[in-house]
């Protein structure tokens, strides 16, 4: 695939030039860029390149795998396809809109393949300059637990939105899929033989007891009695739990069973690590 120019041509010294945001940087990667810098900015991003920044954005973070296989399909091989890709987030990195994570080794940011992105502050400012439909949001250094959590849903939603047995009609992230009491991961629809399917989402990484599990199916049980999900939607979706191993699919299956009675059926646990299912 040929990767579209960073920059209009006509401008190539922003190539290379040394930007004020490469100057002004704290070690959390939020980036200081002038309003006018952004506005030529602006002008100036490649649209594939806004798909790019807007996908982090919804994510939070992304590893450049994740990116890869999101937006850097073309090539004939994946190393080819990954070069593109390194290659367009090394611009958006030079421009001061991305930054990488610092790797820390034997962390869940170690490994060559595995660099991880989020937005800088500018990065923010600049989609929404660009897009207003997106608000800025400062740019901070996660937890461990926080990165691996985001890290996981941003995984889910690259499955839905790359399995080409399936169409995803509609995606909902943090905080946008939240309900009344409820603070499902990702709500999903997605199209499947014609057939709509609903989905709430819920990333469980076994750091919590299966008591504290059971009081969020409890919340998933109330919420479907008041019926305005059924009200909004027409159905109740799925309440699907992604666990890392069959120990835990066995352990959350079997409180379910004891603890939810009728309302059991709402609830599926399924091994993340598996190929996943999302058509029943």
């Amino acid at each position: 695939m040929t990767t579209r120019p960073t920059f209009r041509e006509g401008a190539p010294e922003l190539l290379h030039r040394p930007t004020s945001a490469n100057k002004q940087r704290d070690l959390y990667g939020v980036h200081r860029i002038s309003q006018k810098r952004l506005l030529s900015l602006a002008r100036q991003i490649a649209e594939h390149e806004k798909t790019v920044l807007c996908s982090v954005k919804q994510c939070r973070f992304l590893t450049t795998g994740q990116i890869q296989r999101l937006h850097f399909t073309d090539s004939n091989t994946q190393s080819a396809r990954i070069r593109a890709a390194n290659r367009m987030l090394s611009r958006l990195r030079d421009a001061g809109l991305l930054t990488c994570l610092p790797r820390r080794i034997g962390g869940v940011r170690a490994g060559s393949s595995a660099a991880i992105w989020k937005l800088t502050t500018a990065g923010h400012k600049f989609l929404c300059l660009s897009l207003p439909q997106y608000c800025p949001r400062r740019s901070y250094d996660p937890t461990t637990n926080f990165l691996r959590h985001s890290l996981a849903v941003a995984e889910l939603y690259v499955r839905l939105k790359t399995d080409k047995t399936l169409t995803l009609q509609e995606i909902q992230f943090e905080p946008d899929c939240w309900r009344d009491k409820l603070k499902p991961d990702l709500y999903a629809v997605t199209i499947s033989n014609k057939y709509a399917y609903h989905w709430f989402f819920e990333i469980d990484r076994d750091t919590e007891a299966p008591v504290r599990i059971i009081s969020k199916c409890r919340r998933y049980a109330d919420y479907y009695r008041s019926g305005a999900e059924q009200k909004l939607r027409g159905v109740f979706p799925l309440v699907v739990w992604l666990v890392p191993d069959e120990k835990r699919k066995t352990s959350l299956e079997q409180h379910i069973k004891s603890e939810m009675g009728g309302f059991g059926k709402l609830f599926n646990v399924r091994i993340f690590d598996e190929q996943l299912n999302f058509t029943a």
